[in-house]
């Protein structure tokens, strides 16, 4: 009985194998009918074939059919297709099930090619019959996945991350073999900072931020987020205290985007702020080569002067400062105050003195013309300016700004 009983369930357990292996093939016959005349496509026998093939996908034995991962790549391509046509035809396209679809290509076909390429129990290899077919359906999805990812990124990081793996996994993938992905894909690099964008939103521990520095790093190469990534790499190293890191990439930016003045503006500010006068006086030089319209240059440039107490150099800067941006009150009241010190300095040669009370009056004048309601820039100023020089009348039009 005990025998009888064993036999029965293996006769059961032999039936549902040879179930799926004869659902594989009647799927795959649907799919033949469904695409007989491929300018109408039978989308029924699409649906037959998707609703017999999606249990031999899971099933011990038709699982490891390359057959299987074909059929399922094939239902999937044919409702890709029936997407772009409707939307050609007006129907508004679902791009979270068309990047989805898109997604299923790929793991499909590879799964196919994986399974064709992966020797049985005995050692042989099973007869290749599907990889240029599945190549040729492949290679428009697999791109996709980056347009799905850019699409995800602000908005849904965990499933660009999914997209990405995808995506970077395929250049190693044995279904593209001999279309060497490396050199024909430009846009990996493009990839690898949209990744580290998402990973940074996921990030929760130290090894996820590493993650993120080294997706950054491989980013460094793009053509379109290079510049990006070397912002980020700088902002990373900043928050983890790691300044000379900071400064070796922010050196980066100067060097390699000169076009970007970003990267040299922070360092100034940062060398400034360290009282590295002659370091940042020489980026300042660099910024206004590069960026000559930029009054911002010119005017932390004759800051660095006037912190320095060269106080001629600094009022000639700040007055070139002026000429580059006519309304830039800051630089017309650093000029006045230049002007005033190099006034007191000379105080000894009343001619010189008188000559550089005149210039700090008409600066302090042009202030009070830009900033009218601002008498705290330009008040006691014109009032010390003109009373030192000699001007008493004027300078008692002032005399309510002194405190």
């Amino acid at each position: 009985m005990k025998k009888l009983l064993f036999t029965c369930a293996t006769l059961m357990a032999s039936s549902a194998m040879f179930a799926q292996k004869a659902n594989v093939n009647k799927a795959m016959s649907a799919i033949t009918a469904a695409t007989a005349n491929p300018k109408e496509i039978n989308y029924e026998k699409v649906a037959e074939a998707w609703e017999l093939i999606q249990p031999a996908m899971t099933d011990p034995v038709s699982s490891v059919m390359p057959d299987t991962w074909y059929i399922a790549g094939r239902v999937k391509c044919l409702y890709m297709n029936k997407m772009l046509n409707d939307r050609a035809a007006g129907i508004e396209m679902n791009m979270g099930d068309f990047f989805d679809n898109q997604y299923d290509i790929v793991t499909y076909f590879s799964k196919c090619d994986e399974l064709e390429h992966t020797p049985n129990a005995k050692g042989k290899m099973p007869k290749e019959k599907y990889r240029t077919m599945n190549q040729t359906l492949a290679t428009g999805p697999r791109q996709n996945l980056l347009i799905a990812a850019s699409n995800l990124v602000n908005t849904d990081s965990k499933k660009c991350i999914k997209f990405l793996d995808l995506y970077f996994e395929s250049f190693s993938d044995s279904l593209f073999n001999g279309i060497d992905l490396t050199a024909k894909d430009t846009m990996r690099s493009d990839a690898k900072y949209i990744y580290a964008t998402a990973l940074k939103t996921e990030a929760k521990s130290s090894a996820d931020t590493t993650k993120v520095m080294k997706a950054y790093e491989e980013a460094l190469s793009s053509a379109s987020y290079a510049k990006n990534a070397c912002f980020e790499l700088m902002q990373i190293y900043k928050n983890k205290g790691q300044m000379d890191m900071w400064e070796k990439y922010c050196h980066m930016g100067v060097e390699k985007f000169p076009e970007e003045s970003m990267f040299p503006k922070v360092l100034i500010v940062e060398y400034m702020n360290d009282k590295k006068w002659a370091e940042a006086s020489s980026l300042c030089d660099g910024l206004i080569q590069n960026h000559p319209e930029d009054e911002w240059a010119y005017y932390n440039k004759a800051l660095i002067e006037y912190n320095q107490e060269k106080f001629e150099a600094a009022l000639e800067a700040f007055l070139k400062t002026t000429k580059i941006k006519d309304d830039y009150s800051d630089a017309w009241n650093a000029a006045g105050k230049a002007a005033w010190k190099l006034a007191q300095d000379n105080a000894t040669d009343k001619e010189l003195s008188k000559k550089y009370y005149a210039t700090a009056i008409e600066c302090f004048e042009k202030v009070r013309e830009l900033e009218p309601d601002k008498p705290d820039l330009w008040g006691y100023s014109l009032y010390a300016c003109y009373n030192n020089s000699g001007n008493l009348e004027k300078s008692k039009e002032f005399k309510q700004y002194v405190k």
